[in-house]
């Protein structure tokens, strides 16, 4: 069976205008916002050597 891991954020109030920033860093490469997403975090940990 494969493992599957989900993560659900919720953006409110001011949040929303961050939410929808990376929306648009993500249509910029062409990608879906939770890949683009994954794919932030993927070069943060990268950059923190973990």
């Amino acid at each position: 069976m494969r493992e599957i891991r989900r993560l659900d954020i919720i953006w409110t109030a001011e949040e929303v205008a961050e939410y929808e920033r990376l929306r648009e860093e993500a249509a910029k490469v062409q990608k879906e916002t939770p890949e683009y997403v994954k794919n932030v975090l993927r070069n943060h940990f990268k950059q923190k050597g973990s």
